[in-house]
């Protein structure tokens, strides 16, 4: 599935949590808006700001447990490796076993 530019403002790098019904994490001109995700707790512009940095805290997010930051947000039916896929990213690499 691709996703708009506009939808790809709402999405958060780290962790590929959706954010519609909130304020985007970028403007549209794909600059920071400096927003904390609701699910992984990352502040887009800070934890984001390279691909690096990105892979670096979903790594430590991952490795954490995935607690969700506003636990009272979370999906009933929430599904860790349809988010990551809208971010381009596997589960399956970040996984030990």
């Amino acid at each position: 599935m691709t996703q708009t530019q506009d939808e790809q403002r709402y999405v958060c790098r780290v962790c590929g949590y959706r954010n519609p019904d909130h304020n985007p994490f970028y403007s549209e001109n794909g600059g920071p808006e400096y927003g904390i995700c609701a699910c992984c707790g990352r502040e887009s512009g800070y934890e984001d700001t390279t691909p690096e940095a990105a892979e670096m805290n979903r790594r430590r997010w991952i490795q954490e447990g995935t607690k969700w930051f506003h636990p009272e947000l979370k999906p009933e039916n929430w599904d860790l490796a349809e988010q990551l896929r809208r971010i381009g990213v596997e589960l399956k690499d970040y996984q030990t076993n």
